[in-house]
């Protein structure tokens, strides 16, 4: 997986994880999409949304590209 909104495309979509995430309005999934980031400290939620949607999703995933694997 690369950037955030194809992560949320590849678990299910913008209504779908604003759900898995317990939000009524999928407007703030939406905005993460728009703008390609999902804020950090969203991070956990995103991963439990995605196991619940049947998707291995880890932090590493998460980072920008150039910091994937640094120590």
């Amino acid at each position: 997986m690369s950037t955030h909104s194809e992560i949320i495309k590849q678990i299910g979509g913008i209504r779908k994880v604003a759900s898995a995430i317990g939000h009524d309005n999928h407007t703030t999934v939406q905005g993460w999409a728009d703008r390609d980031k999902i804020p950090v400290e969203r991070w956990s939620e995103i991963i439990r949304a995605a196991k619940a949607l049947g998707h291995d999703l880890s932090t590493d995933d998460l980072m920008p590209k150039e910091l994937r694997g640094a120590a």
